[in-house]
């Protein structure tokens, strides 16, 4: 949780946001179908998302749905 995002992981491996768009309806996130998430992490405006393989995503932009690897085995 952070200022302005709230992220959630069930487990199944879904994770779901609030808050971005300011709104605070919990809404699935779309992830790649190949990865696993199995940790989450949330900073002001933006969202983690830690894969089985230890890899981690940060949401591309604030205004974007794409994922880019911060940080990882790529």
């Amino acid at each position: 949780m952070s200022d302005n995002i709230l992220v959630v992981l069930d487990d199944k491996g879904s994770a779901f946001y609030s808050g971005l768009d300011k709104t605070f309806i919990l809404q699935k996130i779309d992830f790649f179908e190949d990865k696993k998430i199995v940790s989450i992490g949330a900073s002001h405006n933006n969202y983690i998302l830690v894969d089985n393989t230890g890899e981690v995503f940060q949401r591309e932009s604030v205004a974007s749905s794409d994922y880019e690897l911060f940080f990882g085995n790529k």
